[in-house]
Parts: C-alpha cells; structure tokens; sequence
C-alpha cells in the first residue's frame, strides 16, 4: 500500500515517502468486503480532495473577458471514523474494529472465541490525518454569463506503474445578471474530474453546486452549497512464487453528501491569493495561488 498511497500524493505534489505497509502485504491480507471496508476512506476523502477549489468569487462576466490561472491545493480532514472500520472475522459472524487505511500502523490480532487457539491478523494502516492534493487549473469565463474551467496533469510514473493523468472540466452559469438589484453574485455550477493511475486506480468525482459572492474593497468573500459523488476502482495483481498473477480489484462507491463551502479571496492585482473552508462527509480545507483579471465588483457587467 505504501506504493499506492505515495503515488497518489507525491505524484500531485511532490511530497516525501509516506508511511504505509508495502502493497504486497495489504492484499496478501485483504480480499473481497474486508480490502473494500479498509480502502473505503481513501475513496471518500479522495473524491472530496478532488470536489474542492474549483471556485475563488462567484462572479461571471455577462459580456466581458475574465481569465484565472492557478494552483489549487487541498487537505481533506480525517475523521476519527475514518480511521476503523468492521471487518468480517473468519470465526462465527463476528466483526471486529479494525484499521482502515488511514488508521494506526498497529495490526489487530483476533482469537477464535471457539477456544480452536487459531488467530486472525488485520493489518494496520498508514497513521494519516490529512490527505493533501494539488492540481492546476485554468478558468476561463465572460461569453453570455458563462464560465469554464479546466484541471489537467500528467506524469510517468515508472514503468512498472504507468502514467498518472489528471483531468478536470467545470462550468458555471451567472444567475445574478438577470435580477439587477441583487446586491450579490449568484452562479450554478457543475464539476467533474478524473484520476487515473495506470491500470491500478480509477477515480471520479463531480459535485453541483450554487454559489454566492460579494466583494468589500479588495476581498471577495464566497460561498456555496452542493452535492458531491465520487467513485474509485483500484485493481491489481496478487503475485504469489509459483502461481499464476491473481486479479485484485474493488469497487469503491463514495459517501454522496452535502457539501457547505465558506471563503475569502485577496485580490492583489492580478495576484489572487484564496483559502477556504469546506463542510461534507468528509471536511477539506483548501488554499489557493494564481494570477487573473477582468473580475469587477457585483453590478458590472
């Protein structure tokens, strides 16, 4: 797992080795209900990581240019839930409280209560509390009220794994440029990106949102409301010496949810500096660095 759970950081952001158990001993332990319940919190905190940052201002020009380039980063926030999970125990229909991926280094040993003195070994996870992501993103707008954005990132990852490829695309439409008194900014929106790894992960996230803004001087605060999917398929081979490769996969389904979003924008020219807050089944604080313009404050069109 420690391979896995690095690309799907470093590759993003570049950052050091993470501390995980190696691939080979996760799926020589886990198959089937036990691998999905294990590596079910990377599918939900990875899809909201992807669901985040893809607005700084809920303003769209009707009929003038606006242009953002930019880096988004983001740290969804691990729950104490997400750390466990219940695992199916070989022994009678009992479950026991296990490690998830997330959750501590430290393997559960569980005893046949049958009294057959047999053991079950679940291992441990990777002791994570924030799983971070960065993508680039480009956001063009100001044609009929509408805007659109677009996230893409490639990279070799070896020849044993393959190529990572990030790819993202959004629209958001003005609802505010047909009710001139409103004295804020009102947008819709969609989102929808994709993570690929290889032929070892396959991820999806989307989430639909309204959005709200209003600049005071030179902040734009926002704000926005919307519902999240996501999806994750993980596959790869079992190798055992001797035999032949045995196919490995899960299908992961994330936790559809509300998602509450709350930020600020500076904007310093065309330096637009952003951080904001995000509420859902899994909670994402994100940060943001980029360059734009022909944003006006609310009334100009």
């Amino acid at each position: 797992m420690k391979r896995l759970l690095s690309l799907l950081t470093m590759a993003t952001i570049g950052l050091g080795v993470v501390k995980a158990q190696d691939l080979e001993d996760f799926v020589s332990k886990y198959t089937d209900e036990n691998g999905s319940g294990y590596l079910q919190p990377l599918s939900d905190a990875f899809g909201a990581n992807m669901n985040t940052g893809w607005f700084r201002h809920a303003k769209v020009n009707k009929k003038k240019f606006q242009f953002y380039i930019g880096v988004v980063t983001t740290a969804g926030l691990l729950k104490d839930e997400q750390k466990t999970f219940q695992a199916t125990s070989l022994f009678s229909d009992q479950t026991v409280t296990a490690p998830s991926i997330f959750g501590s280094t430290e393997s559960v040993i569980n005893s046949d209560p049958g009294g057959s003195g047999l053991e079950e070994n679940f291992p441990g996870g990777a002791d994570f509390s924030i799983l971070p992501l960065a993508v680039p993103q480009l956001s063009v707008g100001g044609l009929f009220g509408t805007e659109f954005s677009v996230r893409y990132f490639a990279f070799d990852a070896g020849e044993d794994v393959g190529d990572l490829d990030v790819k993202g695309f959004g629209i958001r439409h003005s609802i505010s440029q047909y009710f001139k008194l409103i004295p804020v900014d009102i947008s819709l929106a969609f989102y929808t990106q994709s993570f690929q790894l290889g032929d070892i992960v396959d991820a999806n996230a989307r989430i639909i949102m309204a959005q709200v803004g209003k600049r005071l001087a030179i902040v734009d605060f926002y704000g926005g409301i919307g519902y999240e999917f996501s999806t994750m398929d993980i596959q790869y081979d079992l190798e055992v010496a001797g035999e032949d490769p045995t196919p490995i996969s899960f299908e992961l389904e994330g936790e559809n949810s509300l998602r509450l979003t709350a930020g600020f924008m500076l904007n310093l020219g065309p330096v637009k500096l952003n951080a904001d807050y995000n509420l859902g089944d899994t909670n994402v604080f994100s940060v943001g660095f980029g360059f734009g313009f022909g944003i006006p404050k609310p009334g100009v069109l």
